[in-house]
């Protein structure tokens, strides 16, 4: 929900491209783009570019691990948990002090496996991952801005 009154030199965020350690190409992009959808709808906040922030959100993708859940006949995995590990910091800009570090933050969140088509099952680890993007951003909201 919305938070009490932010502090006057807190009125506007930016939410930089975010850093991506893992393979998974593209990964960064949608983060960022969750991130700045759900700091819309959740907070008073608004986001602006970096030169216009009173803070700035760095995100960085650490880890993300694929393991079996569930197993079908001939031993093969019909759901999948995929996890996602990610850091984050907040600086405010004025003097461009970190306030806030938060490490190895994870979720995860189980999907199906479609037998002989990798394309749906792709598709059913990237909604699985927006889910996991979603509640990180909750999250990271509610522990960054709960004092306010």
């Amino acid at each position: 929900g919305r938070h009490g009154s932010l502090p006057e030199d807190m009125r506007t965020i930016a939410i930089p491209v975010m850093r991506n350690r893992t393979n998974e190409p593209g990964l960064e992009t949608t983060a960022t783009r969750i991130f700045i959808e759900e700091f819309n709808r959740r907070t008073e906040l608004k986001v602006v570019t970096e030169d216009r922030a009173d803070v700035v959100l760095r995100g960085e993708i650490q880890d993300i691990y694929v393991s079996p859940l569930s197993y079908g006949a001939n031993e093969h995995s019909t759901e999948r948990r995929v996890t996602l590990t990610m850091g984050f910091q907040l600086e405010k800009r004025a003097g461009d002090k970190t306030v806030e570090n938060v490490n190895g933050l994870s979720f995860q969140e189980g999907y199906e496996v479609v037998p002989d088509d990798p394309l749906a099952t792709d598709a059913n680890q990237k909604i699985a991952l927006d889910k996991i993007l979603s509640n990180l951003a909750e999250k990271v909201n509610e522990m960054l801005f709960r004092d306010f």
